[in-house]
């Protein structure tokens, strides 16, 4: 499903003021980054294979979504069952992420990507976008960590989505996605240990720097980046956010680079309240 309004930014500012930020979320998002010269690591990147995937020919899934309760019996009603929760299909992960639709703003591009394949080429890898571009350490071995470790080595199957609007500083992105697997989900060790190595520090290259700190919210955990980028004679300040919910054998994860804080966690509430819906609580 891919519906894009908007022409790519082509002036050079432009083209950094939307590079940086996901060269920042990189370990989070999936994609491939660029050190403080621009130059891109060699991991893959997910946002042109996403963006790529505009030129070609793609189902928008309408007619193929199922009913995403027929996977989920009465027994989902309450927490201890939900943390139960079977392993979904790509069709319930369809009718339980958020609609573009339902978003809390009107972007000009919207991607969907599914298959448990697409996940383990673009996002299931380690990168090395951190340690290339602010030094080896522990908290950037854990970011260009967290992408394999969150999706793991046998993920059934996933879908993604990807909304972004154009702004004065650059790009909003935001993006949604879900995993299915045959033991249940747990998060909780990964961000103890990314937030062990990285909450309270700020990462420094030059004037890009990042600071990272804990987040929580509608039941989702996760973390904060406040980053700042250098664009020519300024310095661009932004917040990246990355945040898990465990649900059985399933894992959903937003992230967004760009977004203000309120907003994401409009997002974040609309997301739970839709999936609590879905499950009957």
């Amino acid at each position: 499903m891919i519906r894009d309004r908007t022409p790519p930014t082509t002036s050079a500012a432009g083209a950094r003021r939307i590079a940086m930020p996901s060269a920042l979320l990189a370990a989070v998002l999936g994609l491939s980054g660029c050190g403080s010269d621009g130059e891109g690591s060699e991991a893959r990147d997910t946002y042109a294979a996403v963006s790529s995937a505009e030129d070609a020919e793609h189902d928008d899934g309408e007619d193929t979504a199922e009913d995403a309760s027929a996977g989920m019996s009465e027994s989902d009603v309450d927490d201890e069952a939900a943390a139960r929760l079977d392993a979904l299909s790509e069709d319930e992960f369809r009718e339980l992420l958020l609609e573009e639709d339902e978003l809390p703003f009107e972007p000009d591009t919207y991607v969907e990507e599914s298959g448990a394949e697409y996940f383990h080429q673009h996002i299931g890898v380690t990168g090395d976008t951190y340690v290339t571009g602010f030094g080896d350490e522990e908290c950037t071995r854990q970011m260009d960590g967290i992408n394999e470790r969150l999706v793991g080595q046998d993920p059934q199957d996933g879908l993604i989505r990807q909304a972004s609007r154009a702004t004065e500083t650059g790009e909003e992105r935001l993006y949604l996605w879900m995993l299915s697997y045959a033991e249940a989900v747990d998060t909780e060790p990964l961000w103890d240990d990314v937030l062990d190595a990285c909450e309270g520090r700020r990462l420094e290259d030059g004037a890009d720097t990042i600071d990272f700190s804990a987040f929580a919210a509608a039941g989702f955990r996760g973390l904060t980046m406040e980053m700042g980028v250098e664009n020519g004679s300024d310095v661009v300040e932004m917040d990246g956010y990355s945040a898990t919910r465990d649900m059985g054998r399933n894992l959903l994860m937003i992230s967004a680079v760009n977004v203000d804080a309120a907003t994401f966690e409009d997002v974040l509430t609309a997301q739970a309240a839709k999936i609590d819906a879905r499950l009957g609580r």
